[in-house]
């Protein structure tokens, strides 16, 4: 059906080819296998990191969100898969094509190894984007507080006669805390779209349970 509109636009009827730019020949004949016979080739299990970015790239220009997820798995699932070596460079990979569970694993790796992580030459890059930068050092922060938040939870509950008084927060239907594998779930119960950043996951979830509240 894309293909079919894309032809449909052209002003000769007679001409029947498309012209897809900046693609590599072998990947978009993939992409077109796992479109028509939603299969690939028994060699796409055993690639390269690179040979997966590439994949993710076409599988965005084409809308084709399975195999997107498929080539982000296999990121992540990889031998090499996600290091502090390339942490960086792939956190800045996820976040310009919206991978969300390779962004959530390449913010992992950052939050055990943080130092090794800001010695790789893609900090660098890094460092020039506000919004990552603010984010990771969130993280270091989060991390920071985590001990002492469970420290005092612990106090708390150990405390005769005391009891925590609940929140409003605590009966919030609140997805902050869940992973992306976890948001995604409970996008595809709902029927609802499963790409996307995680904040337009989150976002996806709250205006559902927003709507049928009203």
């Amino acid at each position: 059906e894309l293909f079919q509109q894309t032809a449909s636009t052209r002003k000769d009827s007679r001409i029947h080819e498309i012209s897809i730019r900046d693609a590599n020949p072998s990947h978009f004949e993939l992409l077109l296998r796992f479109l028509y016979a939603d299969e690939v080739p028994s060699d796409f299990h055993d690639q390269t990191i690179e040979y997966y970015q590439d994949i993710i790239q076409l599988a965005n220009q084409f809308e084709c969100v399975q195999l997107k997820f498929m080539a982000e798995a296999k990121i992540i699932d990889s031998s090499k898969g996600v290091t502090a070596d390339n942490a960086a460079d792939l956190l800045l990979f996820a976040d310009a094509h919206c991978c969300a569970l390779l962004r959530e694993k390449a913010i992992e790796v950052f939050s055990m190894n943080p130092k090794a992580v800001m010695a790789t030459d893609g900090w660098s890059n890094i460092a020039t984007s506000n919004d990552l930068l603010n984010l990771l050092m969130q993280v270091l922060a989060d991390e920071k507080n985590t001990k002492q938040v469970v420290d005092d939870k612990d106090t708390i509950q150990a405390s005769p006669g005391l009891k925590r008084k609940r929140s409003s927060s605590d009966d919030d239907c609140s997805y902050k805390h869940l992973r992306v594998n976890a948001l995604r779930k409970e996008l595809y119960e709902k029927g609802l779209e499963l790409d996307g950043s995680r904040e337009m996951l989150i976002a996806r979830l709250r205006e559902a349970d927003n709507d049928n509240d009203s």
